[in-house]
């Protein structure tokens, strides 16, 4: 009994403590839009901040009393997180414009944005996701139009044109350089001369969260609002979880029935029984003051939306008259710069190693030392089973033996 009281103390001063201690920054900007349309006395500006697993840091709801735009906002968010911020104009109950969303970086400094263009916003109806090329966007019908919204909120409303097979969708003044034409579960997409092939995404595809330990062995899986708890000789636990909160560097789930407290820090942790390395350090406080120690999150994920420059190749260095590159993409493909052929092929990450295969390049004439090392580099590609990350974040390519085969930075 003391042991829960303890507990229960220790966890209501966790939720009181990022109030009084943690340090926050001031975010300041304001909205605007070009059309000359007045807004109505009703409309309000609304603002808000979130953070990893969709965690509300800080909003704004205000008002305009008849103002018209440029429109101010202010937000005090945690200085400890990287963060999206979304504003939008709304009355009636619905949001009207839309600014681009913007990431907010990890970092103590108050951040003065100036001023964020909105544009009209359609809510459309019948939408299905696609992946193109690593970006998830969504595409919605309003009457005979298409509605393409992108991961950064923004949206590019099209009417259908006369196409020989499929349904096609151009921008008037544009239409050979914006256009989304979709055949069945796939799709062509060109944004302003940018070209991407699209894929439909299953809403059943959707991957869930999960973290595991060992020493008791553990499981924690998430789904949406649902998770499901495993452990080692013990009947499963189900339940739906509560809203998280942001408290001293992480994600905090208070769960109640059963109680404990869920808690994911976006810091890069190891599997202590594989080696591979997970974006989330994390942790389970169970009711009875046992807890339970793990790493969550997709590692793939530490490895998507950069662009790495190889440093180093087999302790030899990179040739002077080549750049190697490599880019991981969401898709399972794998591509980049040969030092100076271009190449591609595909990368898989299962519970203990990666392993790339599949490899094709360009056939360019070369300088002599990129010539040189090129094939050695796709070799160490292919001989790539494990990958790590140093002190400073650079990413570590290993082979079977655990040597660092390719060395690359951000």
């Amino acid at each position: 009994m003391t042991q829960k009281i303890a507990l229960a103390i220790l966890l209501a001063a966790s939720t009181a403590l990022p109030a009084m201690a943690q340090e926050t920054r001031t975010i300041t900007g304001e909205i605007a839009y070009l059309q000359r349309i007045a807004l109505p006395e009703v409309a309000q500006v609304r603002a808000e901040v979130r953070g990893p697993h969709d965690v509300l840091l800080a909003q704004y709801n205000q008002p305009t009393g008849g103002a018209q735009v440029p429109l101010p906002f202010t937000l005090e968010i945690p200085d400890d997180v990287t963060a999206r911020l979304t504003v939008s104009i709304a009355f009636e109950g619905q949001v009207r414009w839309l600014a681009p969303s913007v990431d907010l970086p990890l970092g103590g400094d108050d951040i003065a944005l100036g001023t964020l263009q909105a544009a009209p916003f359609v809510a459309a109806g019948f939408t299905s996701s696609f992946n193109c090329e690593g970006e998830i966007i969504s595409a919605g019908f309003v009457n005979d139009t298409i509605v393409i919204t992108r991961e950064d909120g923004s949206q590019r409303i099209m009417p259908q044109v006369i196409a020989a097979s499929g349904a096609k969708f151009a921008d008037p003044d544009n239409p050979d350089q914006t256009f989304f034409w979709n055949k069945g579960d796939n799709a062509t997409m060109r944004m302003d001369g940018i070209l991407s092939e699209c894929a439909v995404v299953a809403d059943a595809q959707a991957a869930p969260w999960r973290a595991s330990g060992f020493e008791p062995g553990w499981l924690i899986e998430i789904t949406g609002d649902n998770y499901t708890l495993t452990r080692m000789d013990e009947d499963d636990v189900i339940g739906v979880l509560p809203e998280p909160t942001w408290q001293q560097g992480a994600v905090v789930w208070a769960i109640s029935n059963p109680e404990m407290q869920l808690r994911a820090a976006p810091e890069v942790c190891y599997d202590n029984a594989t080696g591979m390395p997970h974006p989330e350090t994390v942790s389970l406080t169970l009711g009875d003051g046992t807890v339970l120690q793990g790493c969550g999150g997709n590692p793939a994920s530490l490895l998507q939306g950069e662009t790495w420059r190889v440093t180093d190749l087999n302790d030899l260095g990179v040739p002077s008259d080549g750049d190697g590159l490599i880019r991981f993409a969401a898709d399972g493909s794998v591509s980049g710069q040969s030092f100076c052929n271009n190449f591609i092929g595909s990368y898989e990450i299962g519970g203990e190693a990666i392993s790339m295969g599949h490899l094709a390049s360009t056939l360019k004439i070369c300088g002599a030392q990129a010539d040189y090392r090129e094939e050695g580099f796709l070799k160490a590609l292919r001989d790539t089973v494990m990958f790590s990350f140093d002190a400073s974040g650079g990413l570590e390519l290993r082979d079977l033996a655990g040597t660092v085969i390719i060395r690359a930075s951000r």
